[in-house]
Parts: structure tokens; C-alpha cells; sequence
């Protein structure tokens, strides 16, 4: 059984863009001919970079006085590691351009993957999940100066010492340890 990720976009205006079903695993024909299964799939700048950098890699080899043999295994390995993150540059794509994951289907071939997901579906698009928030949200100023003009009122907040045993004045917002101007004015 193969195992397919499903991505909804209700922006596009076409039904056959709307849900797009993505097989797990590697992308065999991208292993036999990259170039033609990135550009079939519309995957241009991942096509335009795969054409670069393989041409960048045949002309430095060629350059570094390597003969075929190491050409060809070089070419190969590039065209080896489109085929098993192929079908992650599409998965990357399709959110590029706003499509969100919606479930996981499983099936003998992605026609049996599309029977399954539509049979439990009720009519409505699910709703696309979320991109993943991958910092903390911050609660607040960073700055104890800019909790006072937001009106966070806080006791426990005092002014942080400096390390040269002066305090800082509250008034000015400068960040760092500067010294105190003594004697200059401009």
C-alpha cells in the first residue's frame, strides 16, 4: 500500500488544482529523467535550480580534469537525490502557493487514494491545517520600556544594572553599555 498526503487550495479556480494528492516515498520516473518530471509537475524553479546546478557540477568537474566515470556518477547522484525528495519539493510547492495539508490517504494506486478520501468525505473542503508556529509567541515588549507604553504595569520590574556598577537611566532607550558622555556636548 502506498501512502498519499493530501493538499487542498481553495483559491485555485480549476477543480482538478483544488485537491491534490501526493504519493510518499520516492519519485521513480524523476530518477530516469528529472528535468522533464520537474517541469511536468511545474515545479520551475526547482527545474531551473536542477539545470544549474547540474551544469555548475559537469562544468567544475570537467574543469577539476575528471573524466567521465566521475561525471557520471556525480550526475547520478543529483539525479538520485531529485527522485527521493521529489515528491517533497511538490509538497513544498503547493504550500508556496497556499495550499494546506488535509489528511493522509492510504491506497493501491492514487486513484484507490482518491475513492478513499472522497467516500469519508461530508461535501464541505476540510478546512487546511495551519503551518506549524515554529517559535515561542512573545507576551509583550521585549523591553521593559516598551511594557510602560503598552500599559503593562508590572511591580517586580526595575531597571537592569549595568556591569560597570552604574545604573542605567530609565529615560533614554539605548541599547547596550555605552559610557556616560562626561564634559563633551556637541
Amino acid at each position: 500500500m502506498k501512502f498519499y498526503t493530501v493538499h487542498l487550495n481553495d483559491a485555485e479556480t480549476r477543480e482538478t488544482r483544488q485537491i491534490v494528492f501526493v504519493k510518499e516515498g520516492m519519485a521513480w520516473p524523476a530518477l530516469a529523467i528529472p528535468l522533464l518530471w520537474l517541469l511536468y509537475h511545474r515545479l520551475w524553479f526547482e527545474a531551473a535550480g536542477y539545470f544549474g546546478l547540474s551544469l555548475l557540477l559537469t562544468a567544475g568537474l570537467v574543469y577539476l580534469g575528471y573524466g567521465e566515470t566521475p561525471i557520471m556518477i556525480a550526475s547520478f547522484a543529483l539525479q538520485l537525490l531529485v527522485a527521493a525528495e521529489g515528491n517533497e519539493l511538490r509538497r513544498l510547492a503547493l504550500a508556496r502557493k497556499g495550499a494546506g495539508f488535509a489528511a493522509i490517504v492510504r491506497g493501491g494506486s492514487e486513484e484507490e487514494a482518491e475513492e478513499r478520501f472522497f467516500r469519508d468525505y461530508d461535501g464541505a473542503l476540510p478546512a487546511p491545517r495551519p503551518a506549524p508556529a515554529w517559535g515561542l509567541p512573545l507576551k509583550g515588549g521585549v523591553w521593559p520600556a516598551a511594557h510602560e507604553r503598552a500599559g503593562a504595569k508590572s511591580q517586580a520590574q526595575t531597571a537592569p544594572r549595568s556591569p560597570h556598577g552604574r545604573e542605567q537611566s530609565r529615560g533614554n532607550d539605548v541599547l547596550g553599555v555605552f559610557p556616560e558622555p562626561s564634559g563633551w556636548r556637541t
